[in-house]
């Protein structure tokens, strides 16, 4: 075919094992540098996962005309997951499946190189995170144990059998389009542009807690008006708003498990809408735009000088649901700045300095990030600030 078909293939294999620590002990005066103590960590056999996974690819590219390219990618894979769910077991490894599939085209001499790509991606078992789920539900979970056993109930779990670092799985299907553009109009001005659009939906989620609240809700209903001693500022918050009681003492009139179990069903069921819809914070496009010129001999710059500017756009994210239907943020445009010179040193050596300056504009407005309804917003961050960074490489 006179090289105009490339074949790629690769197979891989990955044993892995971890082990997890589950603390330290301090070694008094046992640091050989000088300092005050030394940590000795302490693992167990409880801690440790091994993990086997296989990694195919294979690739394709077609180039019948000089100008033009057809471009394919395969690959499939099986990751390790280090993270561990609500009753502190490994999670099962992620397995990964995508496609891309495009042309490239090569105009004007190949100073205007235009590509365009579809791909999908699925991928089992991908790491699922609802913050509020392992930061506020699971310690309130843990405390309906520790009712149990103050109540000398028998349970299958106890206050410290829940792990409050604890991460889920769920699955998701994507899909999407890069369109990718490098322009050289003239020897000395560079153009670079890419447009993305990704959409990702959510199946699957919370499947280890999902499981444990089938097997554990009936013993929860069963024992419902079992009074809850653990003091929760947030279970107590909770339980102040529902019932309109500003000024309910829970040491003389303390809570029961079933309004545990209700505050942290709903922190779940609340997490949960993200079942079917695209993951929290996804935003579905992105632009960046960069252009930089390198200038003939200026006055008092002299040779080899250059500068560029560029943004960066991405749209909304999601920060919410309400009834199962998506709450977006906001879009938002960085402006990004390069000032570079090349200084030619003697016996063929020289400096090069480049300053990048992020945000060039110093726009610094809060962005919202959770909402719970449209227009109410829980929490904003503030957009990245603006900062520069100065570069020097020698060459000898």
């Amino acid at each position: 075919l006179e090289e105009r078909l490339v074949v790629t293939f690769g197979a891989r294999r990955d044993q892995q094992e971890t082990n997890r620590a589950i603390g330290s002990v301090l070694i008094p005066n046992a640091d050989p540098f000088g300092g005050t103590r030394t940590e000795n960590t302490i693992y167990t056999p409880a801690g440790l996962a091994s993990f086997s996974g296989n990694t195919r690819t294979f690739g394709a590219v077609f180039r019948p005309v000089r100008w033009a390219a057809l471009v394919f990618n395969s690959s499939d894979s099986v990751r390790p997951v280090t993270a561990r769910d609500l009753l502190n077991n490994a999670l099962a490894p992620q397995k990964g499946v995508g496609k891309d599939y495009g042309a490239r085209f090569f105009l004007l001499d190949n100073r205007v190189v235009l590509g365009v790509t579809r791909y999908d991606t699925d991928n089992v078992n991908g790491i699922y995170d609802p913050i509020s789920t392992r930061t506020t539900a699971i310690p309130a979970i843990a405390g309906i144990y520790q009712a149990f056993t103050d109540a000398r109930i028998a349970a299958k779990y106890q206050f410290a059998s829940l792990f409050a670092e604890s991460r889920d799985n769920g699955d998701s299907d994507g899909g999407g389009w890069e369109v990718e553009l490098t322009a050289n109009p003239t020897s000395r001005w560079r153009i670079s542009l890419n447009y993305g659009r990704a959409d990702l939906e959510l199946s699957n989620v919370g499947q280890r807690m999902a499981a444990f609240l089938r097997a554990e809700m009936p013993v929860w209903q069963s024992n419902a008006a079992v009074p809850y001693l653990t003091r929760n500022n947030n279970l107590e918050t909770f339980i102040r708003t529902r019932d309109g009681t500003p000024q309910r003492d829970f040491a003389t009139n303390p809570a029961r498990v079933s309004d545990a179990s209700q505050f942290a069903l709903d922190i779940i069921n609340t997490n949960n809408q993200q079942e079917g819809q695209s993951p929290l914070q996804h935003q579905r496009e992105s632009l960046n735009f960069f252009n930089s010129f390198s200038f003939p001999k200026l006055p008092l710059l002299g040779e080899r000088f250059g500068a560029g500017f560029g943004a960066s756009y991405r749209s909304a994210p999601v920060i919410g649901y309400d009834s199962k239907i998506p709450l977006y943020g906001r879009s938002f445009v960085i402006w990004n700045g390069m000032l570079k010179k090349r200084f030619q040193l003697p016996q063929n050596r020289a400096l090069e300095l480049q300053l990048n300056v992020s945000n060039l504009f110093g726009e610094e407005d809060l962005l919202p990030f959770a909402a719970t309804a449209a227009g109410v917003n829980r929490w904003t961050y503030q957009r990245q600030r603006q900062s520069w960074a100065l570069q020097a490489a020698f060459t000898f």
